[in-house]
């Protein structure tokens, strides 16, 4: 996941992570035709996000970047979990979480 710290409504702020296999080596997953993000609000509100290759799949680094402030609407702890489709099928990566902040006056 990118390094900054993420406040209420940031966007656009990327998601980033590089997926790697059980050797601990990256991924390639520059076959995949999908690339998705989905999050658990603190409340337990699902949302799925279209996602995209940061560079081109080779190294296996994938993000979402918000794009409203309604992406991360809620502060506290959200569960996410990248999805990418391959061959027709889907695979699920490892669930990570992160905290998105109050701001000054919230």
């Amino acid at each position: 996941m990118s390094c900054r710290l993420i406040q209420l409504g940031s966007y656009p702020f990327a998601i980033i992570r590089t997926l790697k296999g059980e050797d601990n080596v990256e991924v390639d997953v520059s076959s995949a035709s999908l690339v998705q993000l989905v999050v658990k609000s603190p409340s337990g509100v699902k949302k799925t996000f279209t996602g995209s290759f940061v560079t081109d799949g080779v190294d296996g680094k994938v993000q979402y970047v918000t794009t409203s402030s309604s992406d991360l609407d809620e502060t506290g702890t959200w569960t996410a979990q990248f999805v990418i489709s391959i061959s027709g099928g889907q695979t699920p990566t490892g669930i990570f979480t992160f905290v998105v902040s109050k701001n000054v006056g919230a």
